[in-house]
């Protein structure tokens, strides 16, 4: 597939957030904040470089099946997981909550039939992140679309992405929007987090971009 238009939505959106993260890391010395509003400014500015992170993911996973859609492939051409995706989200009474009122069964009933019976592909693009996109999630999404995984430690180096993205970036942003007084951060932690949110868009953005080439979204 060419991936040239992919490629571009994504690397904007990049381009656009590090500008975010920029920002937020720049803007107290730019405009001369006093300790107490740089300590505020730099607590606040933690959930918000999460949100980016998640952003970013969520928006890349939505162009990516958006592409797929493009193609206008037939289920049969479809690999398992993605069908398997694309019923579990659209039809969520599968995944142990099948109606109880008899009217609701036939509607569900009545849905999936007709959902079968359709041969286009129309995938789902709902990303639920639940608010918590660590590393095990992050690979269980990556993983339901048969995409390459994220490592932990990347060319065998000794840094690790799953202790940085859940035992600081996730924690730390949980306690902060927790309220957690306990939870107290530095401009050092604003560059270190900018930074692996950097890395792991790069990271992110490569392997979507491997599975459209080749086309790990079709039948084996």
């Amino acid at each position: 597939m060419d991936t040239r238009v992919f490629v571009e939505e994504v690397e904007a959106d990049i381009l656009e957030r590090e500008r975010n993260l920029t920002l937020l890391k720049t803007i107290p010395t730019r405009y001369g904040f006093q300790d107490n509003d740089k300590a505020a400014w730099i607590r606040c500015s933690f959930p918000i470089i999460y949100a980016e992170w998640e952003g970013f993911f969520v928006n890349t996973a939505t162009l990516y099946l958006r592409q797929i859609n493009g193609l206008k492939l037939r289920k049969g051409q479809l690999g398992k997981h993605y069908l398997v995706r694309d019923v579990e989200k659209k039809f969520k009474q599968i995944n142990n909550n099948y109606p109880q009122k008899l009217e609701k069964r036939h509607d569900f009933i009545s849905k999936f039939m007709q959902y079968s019976k359709t041969d286009a592909v129309d995938l789902s693009t709902e990303i639920n992140t639940e608010s918590n996109l660590g590393f095990n999630e992050l690979n269980g999404i990556l993983k339901a679309l048969n995409l390459n995984q994220v490592e932990d430690h990347v060319n065998n180096d000794a840094y690790s992405l799953k202790s940085d993205l859940n035992s600081f970036l996730l924690d730390t942003r949980n306690g902060i929007a927790h309220g957690n007084p306990m939870r107290t951060i530095n401009a050092e932690d604003i560059t270190k987090a900018i930074n692996l949110v950097e890395r792991l868009m790069e990271i992110v953005k490569i392997n979507f971009q491997k599975g459209l080439e080749n086309e790990v979204y079709l039948a084996g």
